[in-house]
């Protein structure tokens, strides 16, 4: 498991909003906001028994598989329009839709991946196995 390199996500949203001159600045201190806001809300909604730390800087890593990279972006960027930045795309309304459920439904991805990993792990546990469960065969 490769983290997410932040930096990264942050030049792909970055390129999702209108930011010129003095609004850089107030970009780059909404974008950790709202790195930790959805990260917040991995956490919670995933349900991760390993918290992922909060970030201070664009610099950073944040705990989490790479292949939820997108997951992670399409959360920054919804709390970004939520942070009152706006979007550079055409039909704001209909992208923000779609990443609100593109968000949701990555979410759902990583708390299932968890699962499906603890079950694999806890292959000799009687507790997931037909047999645990109570029948005999």
């Amino acid at each position: 498991m490769a983290n997410i390199q932040l930096q990264g996500v942050f030049s792909r949203v970055q390129r999702w909003f209108t930011v010129q001159g003095n609004g850089l600045d107030r970009f780059n201190l909404d974008f950790i906001d709202c790195t930790n806001a959805t990260i917040n809300r991995i956490n919670q909604d995933a349900d991760l028994a390993s918290r992922i730390s909060r970030v201070t800087t664009i610099e950073a890593q944040v705990g989490l598989d790479e292949k939820y990279d997108d997951v992670l972006a399409q959360g920054i960027a919804v709390a970004l329009v939520d942070q009152g930045q706006r979007f550079n795309v055409k039909d704001p309304e209909r992208t923000l839709t779609r990443m609100r459920n593109q968000f949701e439904t990555g979410i759902d991805r990583i708390a299932t991946d968890i699962r499906n990993d603890l079950q694999a792990a806890n292959s000799d546990d009687d507790t997931y196995d037909f047999v645990g469960l109570g029948h005999k065969g």
